[in-house]
């Protein structure tokens, strides 16, 4: 609170605040959030998280402005990619949220809630082999994670 006193329009400092407390109190880091977006509307990092923890709880149609305005701003940044194709594939638009995801999948091949939004999208447009396909890739990228956090873990 002494920091937003002193520097009530510091950029990234609400932001900042929510990240931290978004893991514990969602409810606590979107107020952080907003306020950030009132400071910074091209904080495409604020953005992106009012478009996932909307996409978390569901609320897929208040999450689609901020993934938009967040890939607007960061075209070619992974994040804004993956909450846009998942906004617009849960509101019913699933060409142009696979396009998105495609375009997330480019930018990092090995995301993991890329390749599990994208196995719902091809499951819902019918392309059941690329699905299929999305879904042994999960499995692969959640056996190589769990292997390197068995490896991390042992002395």
């Amino acid at each position: 609170e002494d920091l937003f006193q002193r520097f009530p329009t510091a950029p990234n400092a609400h932001y900042l605040y929510g990240y931290l407390l978004f893991a514990t109190d969602p409810d606590q880091a979107l107020p952080q959030f907003k306020r950030e977006l009132e400071i910074a509307p091209s904080n495409a990092a604020a953005e992106v998280m009012m478009a996932w923890d909307s996409l978390m709880r569901g609320s897929f149609a208040e999450a689609l402005p901020y993934a938009q305005k967040a890939a607007a701003e960061e075209p070619e940044a992974t994040v804004p990619q993956l909450v846009l194709g998942r906004s617009l594939l849960e509101t019913g638009d699933v060409k142009d949220g696979m396009e998105h995801l495609e375009k997330a999948l480019q930018l990092d091949p090995d995301n993991l809630e890329t390749h599990l939004a994208l196995a719902k999208a091809y499951s819902k447009s019918g392309r059941k082999q690329d699905a299929r396909r999305e879904r042994l890739r999960c499995l692969q990228i959640a056996k190589a994670q769990d292997t390197q956090n068995t490896q991390v873990a042992q002395p």
